[in-house]
C-alpha cells in the first residue's frame, strides 16, 4: 500500500511547468519486491548433465595418473562408434582439386609437399592407392594446404 502524487510542479515563476510524479510505499512491500527481483534475475544451479558427459567424466577420473612430467588421461572416447560410409570417391575428387590449385600457386606446393613427407615419415599417413579396396569401416581424411 503507498501514496502516489501526479501534477504539475513549478519552483519558481520563470521555470516551465513540468509533470512529476511520486510513490511512497512501507518498506516491507518495497523489499518483498526487490526480493521478487533477485530471485527472477538470479538463475537457479541446476545438473543437466548428458550420460555420455557422466561416461566420459568416469573414463578421465579412472584414469587420470600423476607423472613425472605432468599428467596422463585417458581419451573418453564413445563406447558406440558411430558408423562410417566409404567417402573414398570424395576425397579422390578433392585431391585432384587441391592438385589443381597447388599447380597454379609453386610455393605453396612446396611447403605442402614438406608437410607431407614429414606426415608420411612419422606415421601419421600413408598413401591409398586408387585401386586400394579397403576391408570394414573406412574414413577418407581430406588434406588441405
Amino acid at each position: 500500500m503507498g501514496c502516489t502524487s501526479i501534477g504539475p510542479f513549478q519552483e519558481d515563476s520563470r521555470s516551465a511547468v513540468n509533470q512529476m510524479s511520486f510513490f511512497a510505499s512501507e518498506e516491507r512491500q518495497l523489499d518483498a519486491l526487490i526480493k521478487q527481483i533477485w530471485d527472477i534475475e538470479e538463475p537457479q544451479s541446476c545438473s543437466l548433465i548428458r550420460p555420455e558427459d557422466k561416461e566420459a567424466e568416469k573414463t578421465v577420473l579412472a584414469t587420470l595418473k600423476q607423472t613425472a612430467d605432468g599428467y596422463t588421461v585417458g581419451l573418453p572416447w564413445k563406447s558406440v562408434a558411430p558408423p562410417l560410409r566409404n567417402n573414398f570417391t570424395m576425397a579422390l575428387t578433392r585431391l585432384e582439386g587441391t592438385e589443381r590449385k597447388l599447380a597454379r600457386q609453386p610455393e605453396i606446393a612446396r611447403a605442402y609437399q614438406e608437410v607431407i613427407s614429414s606426415y608420411e615419415q612419422k606415421g601419421y599417413i600413408r598413401e591409398v592407392q586408387t585401386e586400394s579396396h579397403e576391408t570394414g569401416q573406412v574414413w577418407y581424411l581430406f588434406i588441405f594446404p
